[in-house]
C-alpha cells in the first residue's frame, strides 16, 4: 500500500537532490509537529513526491528554517507551503493508520487459518 516510489539518487542532479531532501525534512517536521514524534517514523517517500508535485501548483511559499530531531547540529532552510505539508502530513497519518489497521485484520485472519 505505501513505499512504491523510490528515488534513483544517482540520475537527479545535486540541486535536485538537495530540494528533495529539504522537502523530505519538511515534511518530517511538520508531521512531528502535528501528529509527533511515532508517525515522523513511517514518513514515505511516497508523499514526499506528492509534496513536490503539488508545490508546484502552490503560489504562497513560507520559508522556514529548523533543526533536526535527529541530527541537532544540521540546519534545514528551506521554503514550502504550509497548506501542502499540513495536506501531505495527514495523508500521511491517515494512510499509515489505515495500514496499521490492515495489518492487524491480517494478522487475526493468519492466526484462525493456522488452528
Amino acid at each position: 500500500m505505501l513505499g512504491y516510489i523510490k528515488t534513483q539518487r544517482d540520475d537527479l542532479r545535486i540541486c535536485d537532490f538537495r530540494l528533495y531532501k529539504q522537502q523530505y525534512c519538511a515534511l518530517c517536521q511538520g508531521i512531528g509537529k502535528k501528529y509527533g514524534i511515532v508517525y515522523r517514523l513511517i514518513l514515505s517517500y511516497d508523499m514526499v513526491f506528492l509534496a513536490l508535485v503539488l508545490e508546484n501548483f502552490e503560489t504562497e511559499m513560507t520559508p522556514l528554517s529548523f533543526k533536526c530531531p535527529t541530527n541537532p547540529f544540521k540546519k534545514i532552510n528551506t521554503s514550502i507551503s504550509n497548506n501542502v505539508i499540513e495536506y501531505c502530513a495527514f495523508i500521511n497519518y491517515y494512510l499509515s493508520v489505515l495500514k496499521l489497521e490492515d495489518d492487524i485484520i491480517d494478522e487475526k485472519i493468519m492466526s484462525k487459518k493456522l488452528y
